[in-house]
């Protein structure tokens, strides 16, 4: 006999059936019911945070640095060249550009700069002009944000040279910074030609991409600076 059929005996005189054996079940039921809704709540939620995460683009990218870059069958100058070989497109105005050039402990250089990493910031959203480098900020204790008015791009077209972060930057289309050594140490936030830093050919710097809207890292490479 099921229990719910089981009747106490003054509840039997009385004609009433009880209900002592059906409260669990109900409250039973009452928990899968609040579990049920709890979790639809947290996908929802859960769905809602990956809808607003901007997917990163995917962009095959090549980059080079040249001490002596013959431009255009002119005199050599140092260069820096970015160009997308395939891949998305992307919008300049979401992009940083974040360099880490370690300085070589070597005898020649000053111990207090041996082994220092230099951390650099092109930010494509901001203004261009509206944040140039300070030159007098020692660019080891003071990592920077520059603005994007050094990147240009290279290339025929309606935008010709238009400014970091004012462009789409589209496969097949080189972004650089030229036409000396000037430019490049704007680029890297330290001078170049300064003994202190060791900079020349030979050295290594890191160069990274960061697609703002995602978070995420879309290039990153370790650049050998050639002669």
């Amino acid at each position: 006999m099921d229990s719910y059929e089981v009747l106490h005996k003054e509840d039997a005189e009385g004609g009433r059936h009880s209900t002592e054996a059906v409260s669990p079940v109900v409250g039973v039921m009452l928990m899968l019911v609040v579990t049920i809704i709890i979790a639809a709540v947290v996908s929802a939620s859960a769905s809602g945070v990956a809808d607003e995460t901007e997917k990163a683009p995917v962009s095959v990218i090549d980059a080079h640095v040249d001490m002596h870059y013959e431009n255009m069958g002119m005199d050599t100058s140092p260069n820096i060249r970015l160009n997308i070989l395939s891949g998305d497109s992307l919008k300049t105005n979401e992009l940083q550009i974040i360099t880490y050039y370690t300085i070589p402990s070597t005898k020649r250089i000053d111990e207090e700069y041996r082994g220092q990493v230099i951390k650099h910031t092109i930010d494509g959203g901001l203004k261009p002009g509206s944040a140039p480098w300070d030159r007098e900020l020692n660019p080891i204790t003071h990592p920077q944000v520059n603005d994007g008015s050094i990147l240009k791009l290279n290339e025929v077209g309606e935008d010709n040279m238009a400014a970091f972060g004012e462009f789409i930057w589209r496969p097949g289309r080189v972004v650089k910074v030229w036409p000396d050594t000037g430019a490049i140490s704007d680029f890297f936030g330290f001078d170049i030609e300064d003994d202190d830093y060791g900079f020349g050919e030979g050295s290594f710097v890191e160069v990274n991409i960061l697609h703002k809207p995602s978070g995420k890292i879309i290039f990153k490479k370790e650049l050998e600076v050639k002669g």
